[in-house]
């Protein structure tokens, strides 16, 4: 059995802003100190699942989150550069508040439900955001085949794994507002299983299992 413990990253300055979606990546792709103190927390129950690996998308926040869970754990971080977070349009981030909401990523996909290679102004397409996930599960049977790495990434990212782990091919451009309602939360843990059979009567899945969605070990009762 494989398991596989997803981490968002840290609250983010971009995270942490009342009204943009998103800052620029020199402002907003770093951790607040609000981020740094959910990481170390986390870092105390992530233990417990004794994981082999810390993998680490390249950007800053996850970075970030990644070295101190990492630390705290004596395991070094290792960067899979395409488990980014999906890319926005050009120039997004230099939108106001209304119009980045109106162009996000989401709501132009939406409008071109039969076309999953669409994509507006260098955006990133639903194809190739799929394709990265499944690239990050061929990986994972790869290279961590019976181990339990840990990997930092991003919310829509990791949307895209349970939404694709769920529905295979059915899933599609005419979902993906429906991604929104999966919350995500910051150093929120889901963990995924390969390979695992609960109880002898369970039906056989094939693939990956989704067995804990954004938990949240900083966030006191």
């Amino acid at each position: 059995m494989t398991r596989a413990i997803f981490v968002r990253h840290g609250e983010s300055v971009s995270n942490a802003h009342p009204e943009l979606a998103a800052l620029p990546a020199e402002q907003g792709d770093r951790l607040t100190e609000l981020g740094r103190r959910q990481s170390l927390a986390a870092a105390e129950t992530l233990g417990l699942y004794e994981p082999t690996a810390v993998l680490s998308s390249s950007m800053g926040r996850a970075r970030e989150t990644a070295e101190l869970i990492g630390g705290r754990l004596g395991l070094d971080v290792a960067e899979l550069p395409y488990i980014e977070e999906l890319r926005e349009s050009r120039n997004y981030a230099a939108m106001k508040p209304e119009e980045q909401k109106l162009r996000r990523w989401s709501a132009w996909m939406a409008e071109h439900p039969d076309d999953p290679d669409y994509s507006w102004q260098g955006g990133e397409s639903f194809n190739q955001v799929r394709a990265r996930a499944r690239r990050l599960k061929d990986e994972l049977e790869r290279r961590f085949a019976g181990q339990r790495p840990l990997i930092v990434t991003h919310g829509l990212f990791l949307r895209f794994f349970l939404f694709d782990s769920l529905l295979g091919d059915d899933f599609g451009p005419a979902q993906v507002q429906r991604l929104w309602y999966v919350r995500s939360v910051n150093c929120g843990v889901s963990v995924f299983e390969r390979g695992e059979r609960w109880h002898p009567a369970d039906f056989d899945t094939l693939g990956w299992t989704c067995v804990t969605w954004m938990a949240r070990p900083w966030d006191p009762p």
